[in-house]
């Protein structure tokens, strides 16, 4: 019924608009719906020089208009004649004006060659940058954070393999982008409040973090033309607290301001992670209706002054993530540019998961192959017995979702299970799970929305 629904709307927009085209004149046409953006993100060889692949760009962007069948968000085959082809690992031409996996068409108006991305996986271990409060030896220093450059192959796949219910992906997209943009032009902060920053939230194991990673990584690679060095800083939400009266404020602090000392350097941005940003940012009033001691509330005070600090550079952002808004302090929520929920799956998103298990576990030779799993194949058995599972699934999160075929296949070690075999054991971890009675099962009201609107497979 819900589907039957989606498609009458879809249909009676789409007839509302060709009747608003068919009222415009002609040459007026063209005005009345912009022409799409396309990015074409460009992965390099690793041992390739950037600069040597950026003077075969206009050739690259030449080719790439003549390709046909351009999938969004799938991978592009180039012509193996050429001598660029050596020098590329894949390319992946992205829209978020259309969906995944919709047929794009090109041209030099919907992709330029100032939208032609070159980049290269970097393969470095994250950095450990310490917080200290320079007061105390006896207190050992505290890993307050963890630091990556972008692009990294670390972060490589979250967002392919983020499912989301709803464009949730390009919207954050457009939407830091947009924010980084009117920085960069010197937008009047007193007319256009733009804080760089957004807030996550939902329940646990629906993928916030992965999310804010995914982000960092696809605008690292929109921004490599712009910015030399990117990085993502994940600050630890639970080490920055000291035994020690008033240092927690401190430590929050040095921490800030070590972050600011990236963003010294002007061909450098900077992405910024506050995961569970409640142990950080707990409302005060609560904080004193339980007598908590002056330093917690200290160290709200001293994340909300280093947020109005910091975002006077605009070569930074601040992603933050929470499994409680209503305990977080309300100057914070404030000061988001964005607050998004993202949420439980519903049932297509649950079986898209549950593929993806299976195509994995079909990879690995641990399923046997077979083509039934197609997104396009809904006929059969298979089809209709996983449907079904699915649907008995709603409620669980992404992460709950990705531990199901491990525990099945611990039911049944054999070398390679059968398709029924599989789906056997998927329905005998799931009925498991749910038997454990965990915190994953509680409904998406639980946590401030009334339907799923999300998930991710992290």
């Amino acid at each position: 019924m819900e589907d039957t629904l989606k498609n009458f709307i879809k249909q009676f927009i789409s007839y509302i608009w060709t009747m608003i085209m068919k009222s415009i004149p002609g040459e007026k046409q063209a005005m009345a719906r912009p022409n799409p953006s396309f990015h074409a993100e460009i992965r390099l060889d690793p041992t390739i020089a950037r600069k040597d692949a950026e003077k075969l760009l206009p050739e690259i962007h030449e080719a790439l208009l003549s390709i046909e069948n351009v999938r969004n968000g799938c991978p592009v085959v180039l012509p193996i004649d050429k001598e660029f082809s050596k020098m590329i690992n894949s390319v992946l031409i992205v829209s978020s004006d259309a969906s995944e996996g919709e047929c794009l068409t090109i041209s030099d108006t919907s992709l330029t060659l100032s939208n032609l991305h070159l980049y290269k996986l970097l393969n470095h271990d994250a950095q450990t940058l310490e917080a200290q409060s320079g007061e105390h030896d006896s207190e050992p220093n505290i890993a307050g954070s963890l630091l990556w450059e972008l692009p990294c192959c670390e972060f490589d796949g979250f967002w392919e393999n983020l499912i989301f219910d709803d464009s949730i992906k390009d919207e954050l997209v457009s939407y830091v982008y947009a924010l980084v943009r009117l920085s960069e032009k010197n937008a009047n902060s007193a007319v256009l409040r733009v804080n760089r920053l957004i807030l996550l939230h939902g329940p646990p194991g629906t993928g916030k973090t992965s999310l804010c990673k995914a982000l960092a990584q696809k605008l690292a690679i929109r921004f490599s033309q712009k910015y030399r060095r990117i990085y993502f800083v994940e600050i630890n939400s639970h080490g920055l607290f000291s035994k020690f009266f008033s240092e927690s404020g401190k430590l929050i602090h040095n921490m800030f301001k070590q972050i600011e000392e990236l963003t010294d350097d002007p061909k450098a941005f900077v992405f910024v992670l506050i995961d569970e940003v409640e142990n950080l940012a707990t409302a005060r009033s609560t904080l004193l209706n339980r007598n908590e001691p002056t330093d917690a509330i200290r160290a709200v005070n001293a994340v909300l002054t280093q947020v109005d600090h910091i975002r006077r550079r605009n070569n930074i952002f601040i992603f933050s993530t929470s499994n409680i808004t209503q305990s977080l302090d309300e100057a914070f929520i404030d000061r988001t540019d964005l607050s998004r929920f993202v949420g439980y799956p519903s049932a297509n998103a649950v079986y898209t998961i549950l593929c993806s298990c299976i195509r994995e576990m079909q990879r690995i030779g641990i399923v046997e192959p077979g083509p039934w799993f197609s997104e396009h194949y809904a006929t059969g058995p298979h089809y209709e017995k996983l449907t079904q599972l699915s649907r008995r699934a709603s409620g669980l999160s992404g992460r709950c979702l990705r531990q199901l075929p491990i525990i099945g296949y611990s039911k049944l070690p054999v070398d390679q299970l059968s398709i029924d075999q599989c789906l056997d054991v998927l329905e005998k971890a799931l009925k498991e799970k749910f038997s454990e009675n965990v915190r994953c099962v509680k409904p998406n009201w639980v946590y401030g929305e009334k339907t799923a609107s999300a998930l991710t497979g992290y």
